[in-house]
């Protein structure tokens, strides 16, 4: 009778915990649940743990990233309202700057967004590490383009590489096709 008032993914999970009193943690040493033996995890997708740590690691870099910026404009600030003329503080800063904060903040966004599709490369891609492949070599030819572009204030210099980038981000989103 207390079988039935269970919800049925509970029961199929634990029905052997209320045959045998037995801990969860116990079943997952021993390998699963009752005689049979069968596991209750899902299957993992190959690439899948590999993706998860580049796609994860990208997104920590891009968010480092994002702090330099931010870091280097306040501390520009804080040095301008200190009366520090000398030739270390620039007048303009990555963000402040109207076509360097572009490229910087497209560079950035391009490389967060795409981290999130190289950690769902496994569940949607069936060829997972050309997937992958494309989407990190498009990060780093476009975003490590902007980047520079925006470190160095050299918004015009980089271009072919940028374009390079940009096809291969491009042909990553198109191998979710193959």
């Amino acid at each position: 009778m207390f079988k039935t008032f269970l919800p049925s993914t509970y029961r199929q999970l634990c029905m052997c915990s209320l045959e045998k009193p037995m801990s969860c943690i116990t079943r997952k040493r021993l390998g699963g649940c009752g005689s049979s033996g069968a596991k209750n995890e899902l299957p993992k997708k190959p690439g899948q743990l590999l993706c998860l740590a580049i796609g994860s690691t990208s997104m920590v870099a891009s968010i480092i990233m994002a702090f330099l910026a931010v870091r280097e404009r306040n501390l520009t600030y804080l040095k301008q309202q200190q009366g520090r003329s000398d030739e270390s503080v620039s007048a303009t800063t990555i963000l402040d700057s109207k076509i360097l904060g572009e490229n910087f903040l497209g560079g950035n966004r391009m490389h967060f967004l795409h981290s999130f599709a190289i950690i769902a490369a496994p569940y949607a891609s069936a060829n997972v590490f050309l997937t992958t492949g494309l989407f990190l070599s498009g990060i780093a030819l476009y975003s490590g383009a902007q980047y520079k572009r925006s470190f160095n204030r050299q918004p015009e210099s980089l271009k072919p590489i940028l374009w390079a980038g940009g096809a291969l981000l491009l042909a990553g989103w198109l191998s979710f096709l193959l």
